[in-house]
């Protein structure tokens, strides 16, 4: 553990957890595989990760904000958190714009997407065969943004919530956030979601179906800083007044120093207990959207404690270059598919589909996620010089206007 007196401030960014998110993007581009291999189907499960990580990242920032500091207003709250996230996602509407511009979808749900406004409202694209939510109308993977920029307006009162909870109280909240897996089943059951598009674009494509997911993440963030946080002035356990935190050297659970394996042997265990999703509805609908929440929760806490026997690993070099590309593997990975379906789908005809066909998708996916991720960041980085060259000149051109008025006065 990092020796205490270390203020926390250097560590807002945890790297652990930017390999995190390549697992769970490796684990959804798998799940669309699925014609591979059915069992593949289950890896959607990690779908809910990513709410999970955006709660617990972005909460965990919240709280270690130095106490005075200006809040900035939701506005600029928001755009501050779309400043890196929607270039890329730009960049993939506009590519599937072009790729798709023959296909059955409505032009006018571009301006949903556009607005990152597509899963806000339960919407049905009827011209779709079949009839499906707008959600997925044109960057089918990007729902989830939509979803995000709805729950980023409840981060920060629900940060400070957390923020005045104990342990005790955090943990009885996660176990209730958990429950509310079982309204999200019965509606899904009673509701009849695989006959019904309108219950599928408000429970599997929208917000509603995850916001318990996300506010776990916000609550867990709060755990974190009790397992590993003390008060920087008197050395106690944080509490709603804690101005300034350091790293705690109390031992942690046990539990965490093993947590990302156990995590990932139990969700293993519930894959091969279910292979066949088909005869699992409820099941799956239960694990999709937070019933694995308990493993997912633990595995998240362990890494982000950098204590976990899985942290090396995430932190290597080959991590970091994975983490950092996750987000625009996420976003290409429907695109790539529908460009080498055909390729797949001979490999599947040869039966070679799952060994040769799906190991060499994975690695073109990377290398393309690569590509992608290295001309937005560099689109972005001369867009954003030649607005600062515009500035300057407008600047100049301002300051020399000055002093020919100065020299014409005297």
């Amino acid at each position: 553990m990092t020796p205490v007196g270390r203020a926390l401030g250097s560590l807002k960014h945890l790297e652990s957890l930017d390999g995190l998110r390549y697992l769970a993007s490796l684990q959804v581009a798998l799940s669309h595989l699925n014609f591979l291999w059915h069992p593949l189907v289950w890896a959607a499960m990690w779908t809910q990760f990513f709410f999970l990580l955006s709660g617990f990242v972005l909460a965990y920032a919240e709280m270690m904000r130095p106490a005075g500091q200006q809040e900035l207003s939701v506005l600029r709250y928001t755009l501050r958190r779309l400043r890196n996230l929607y270039p890329p996602y730009l960049a993939i509407l506009l590519i599937s714009m072009v790729q798709w511009s023959h296909s059955d979808f409505e032009w006018h749900t571009v301006i949903f997407n556009l607005l990152l406004l597509q899963a806000w409202f339960p919407l049905i694209d009827r011209q779709m065969h079949p009839p499906r939510p707008i959600a997925v109308s044109w960057v089918a993977v990007a729902w989830f943004l939509s979803a995000l920029m709805l729950y980023w307006q409840l981060l920060r009162p629900a940060a400070r919530l957390a923020r005045k909870m104990s342990m005790r109280v955090a943990l009885v909240s996660l176990f209730g956030l958990w429950l509310c897996t079982i309204l999200i089943l019965l509606a899904w059951s009673l509701g009849g979601v695989h006959d019904s598009d309108f219950m599928l674009a408000i429970l599997k494509f929208g917000p509603l179906g995850y916001i318990h997911v996300f506010l776990s993440g916000v609550v867990l963030a709060r755990v974190f800083v009790l397992l590993v946080c003390v008060d920087a002035a008197t050395g106690d356990t944080p509490d709603a007044e804690t101005e300034d935190f350091e790293l705690s050297t109390g031992q942690l659970p046990w539990i965490l120093e093993f947590g990302s394996c156990l995590a990932l042997v139990i969700y293993v265990l519930i894959v091969m207990l279910r292979l066949d999703p088909w005869k699992a509805t409820g099941f799956y609908a239960f694990c999709h959207n937070g019933g694995i929440l308990p493993i997912m929760c633990l595995l998240l806490l362990a890494c982000a404690t950098e204590e976990d026997a899985m942290v090396p690993l995430l932190t290597s070099r080959v991590g970091k270059m994975l983490g950092r590309i996750s987000y625009c593997q996420y976003l290409v990975q429907t695109n790539l598919e529908q460009a080498v379906r055909p390729w797949l789908d001979l490999a599947v005809q040869h039966g070679i589909g799952l060994w040769v066909g799906l190991p060499v998708y994975l690695l073109t996916l990377v290398f393309t996620a690569y590509v992608f991720e290295a001309l937005v960041s560099a689109l972005v980085r001369r867009a954003q010089d030649l607005a600062t060259a515009a500035v300057e000149k407008c600047e100049g051109s301002s300051i020399e206007s000055s002093s020919e008025e100065e020299k014409s006065l005297q």
